[in-house]
């Protein structure tokens, strides 16, 4: 063979070499980056769930009508309420008045999603709500429907509610997938010992009015939900730990520093005092003591409320100092 025809070939080879070699370093950088990409992906979702497992949670889930749902960790018993979708209630961030099972459908409309409804349950039944969930999203808890919880229908398997977690990627949602992991695992098919369905208009906290064009509605009674509040939704280990919080109102709106009173008490801790006050800041602010910083009760204050924390409490050992944005969210007192 000439040798300029044995060149050719070799440099051919070479190319050919050189080719494929370029196309498997270019295969394992995109695996090594998508792999990479995802691991990310998954470690934000991680610290960013809501429920990290061992305090209480409490979400609503956005059926017609709603149903809250809350799970205490520490003794392992789920309690859901369900209400009549005519309920009428106060909105939060002074929306006004509005029928319970309209409240996720106006949130949307307002591009929130369903804070709106959790926001307004909040305030109006004085319960820390976590999260919200659209309505198909019933079925991490192993049913079907409302339906079945307003008939005391016993869930489906846990196996069931698991799969439905990991299919429901595009549900509407606060709740990360590893919240909705971990809920259907540890809140789909618990069995009735554990597990307790409240009627808002059989236990009374709901009372008919009638309307101005004479139709029938529901309209919450505020002592028997306080009641109830006190009862049925505070946090075990956030009670233990009896932590003295001081509320501050440093806005112009009259009666804010009760209602966030009111949530937090109803969360399990212990209000000392609620006053008048200055220098809000921009943000809503938990002044701590060292020996309160790091207690579960002010990590669920800062979760809930969406507070910075600093560390110059003077008159309890936590100052909530509510401000301007977060007054904006209350319902009208």
């Amino acid at each position: 063979m000439p040798a300029r025809a044995r060149r050719t070939n070799s440099r051919r080879k070479v190319q050919k070499f050189s080719s494929s070699k370029l196309l498997t370093l270019f295969l394992i950088a995109a695996f090594v980056v998508l792999v990479t990409g995802s691991m990310v992906r998954a470690a934000s979702l991680w610290n960013t769930r809501l429920w990290k497992g061992e305090e209480r949670l409490t979400f609503v889930v956005a059926t017609d009508p709603p149903v809250l749902v809350s799970y205490q960790t520490k003794a392992g018993e789920l309690v859901l309420i369900s209400f009549p979708r005519t309920l009428e209630i106060e909105a939060s961030s002074g929306a006004g008045d509005w029928q319970i099972a309209s409240l996720f459908e106006l949130g949307r409309q307002q591009k929130i999603g369903g804070t709106l409804l959790a926001k307004s349950v909040q305030y109006q039944l004085q319960v820390p709500v976590d999260g919200w969930i659209e309505g198909k999203g019933i079925t991490l808890l192993g049913y079907g429907d409302v339906e079945e919880i307003t008939a005391g229908a016993h869930p489906l398997s846990g196996m069931r509610a698991l799969f439905a977690a990991f299919s429901s990627i595009g549900l509407d949602t606060n709740f990360t997938f590893f919240d909705k992991v971990r809920i259907a695992r540890t809140l789909g098919g618990m069995d009735g010992s554990h597990r307790r369905v409240i009627n808002a208009q059989e236990r009374r906290i709901v009372r008919s009015v009638r309307r101005a064009d004479g139709s029938m509605g529901f309209i919450l009674d505020k002592e028997r939900v306080q009641e109830l509040t006190l009862r049925e939704f505070q946090d075990v280990l956030v009670a233990q730990e009896r932590v003295g919080i001081g509320v501050v109102n440093t806005t112009d709106k009259a009666g804010a520093g009760g209602q966030i009173a009111a949530v937090v008490e109803g969360m399990g801790a212990r209000i000392v005092w609620v006053r008048a006050g200055s220098g809000g800041g921009e943000h809503c602010t938990l002044r701590t003591r060292q020996e309160t910083r790091e207690t579960l009760t002010v990590r669920r204050l800062k979760e809930l409320l969406g507070c910075i924390i600093t560390g110059d409490a003077d008159s309890a050992p936590v100052e909530l100092v509510v401000n301007e944005g977060l007054a904006r969210s209350l319902p009208a007192p």
